[in-house]
């Protein structure tokens, strides 16, 4: 007889020209993976061959193909939307520069079984060796005890949520592209009562900091301070101003011109776009005030 118990798991994994690292994404997934899973593959219009390579390997693999690159959010919702049109109880969201060891997901299972837990993260090794990576180190340290290890936000390379954190605080906002989506995100969970962790028992390596681009952080640094639902939208825009300044004077200490100048194409950039952010605080403060006492919102 069926397991009346067992959540309906969907995988999206999101591919931009990861050829070389598709090999082993898919051989550790697919030794790791229960046949149960549900994975869709979504592609935000690579040229490097990847899509190709996966549709040879796998012809019965689940693609959605997008005509142009919608950047993590845009590629992600995608995939989201398929798989709670589906049924899917629990979702994970997967970069393809990543590779799983054993029994990796079901230590994400296991965590979001606790009812206060929607979002649950692994414990993430360097991509060539056994050693906690930088976003690790920094969030749960180097040998943590404990079974689950609550934090304010789960790298959203490798990510498993239950379906009711995206009912709840929509999908991830596409105004982003890169970026702080998934931060965002988890601190709308956040304010909706689900916590999120890391989970140590389970353990991914995941080639982090490919390509990284500092135009696009600090641009979504601003949008993400903008969008703080806590908060009224002015103090959220002063803030936003004064980050713009703290990158300024750390780029004139680290003689840096182009940090100044993408600090100042990012806020300018950002204040055209004000009406679009302005709605979407709004939208993400209605969805919290009837969850959280208006005293917390300033």
């Amino acid at each position: 007889m069926p397991d009346k118990n067992k959540k309906k798991i969907y995988l999206v994994i999101l591919n931009y020209n990861g050829l070389e690292w598709l090999d082993r994404f898919f051989k550790t997934l697919n030794a790791t993976l229960p046949k149960s899973v549900s994975l869709i593959f979504v592609d935000n219009a690579s040229t490097d061959g990847s899509l190709e390579r996966v549709k040879d390997l796998y012809p019965g693999l689940r693609i959605i193909t997008n005509e142009r690159n919608l950047g993590y959010a845009g590629g992600m919702n995608k995939g989201i939307l398929t798989a709670l049109a589906e049924g899917a109880e629990y979702i994970g969201l997967l970069n393809v520069d990543l590779w799983f060891e054993e029994g990796w997901l079901e230590g994400l299972i296991g965590a979001l079984k606790n009812p206060c837990v929607g979002i649950a993260g692994p414990y993430q090794l360097e991509y060539d060796n056994n050693q906690p990576n930088e976003w690790t180190k920094e969030m749960v340290g180097l040998a943590p005890e404990e079974k689950t290890v609550e934090v304010s936000w789960v790298e959203g390379s490798c990510i498993l949520l239950k379906k009711d954190v995206f009912l709840k605080t929509g999908l991830f906002y596409e105004g982003f592209f890169m970026y702080y989506e998934e931060i965002h995100l988890c601190r709308m969970a956040s304010f909706l009562g689900y916590r999120s962790v890391i989970v140590p028992g389970s353990r991914v390596h995941h080639k982090r900091g490919a390509p990284y681009r500092e135009n696009m952080l600090i641009r979504s640094q601003y949008i993400y301070n903008l969008l703080d639902p806590s908060r009224s939208f002015s103090r959220n825009l002063y803030l936003t101003v004064r980050t713009f300044a703290q990158h300024v004077k750390s780029a004139m200490l680290e003689k840096r011109l182009s940090k100044a100048l993408f600090a100042g194409a990012g806020l300018l950039e950002v204040l055209t776009r004000l009406p679009e952010y302005y709605r979407q605080w709004q939208n993400d403060r209605n969805r919290i005030l009837g969850e959280i006492k208006e005293d917390h919102l300033k």
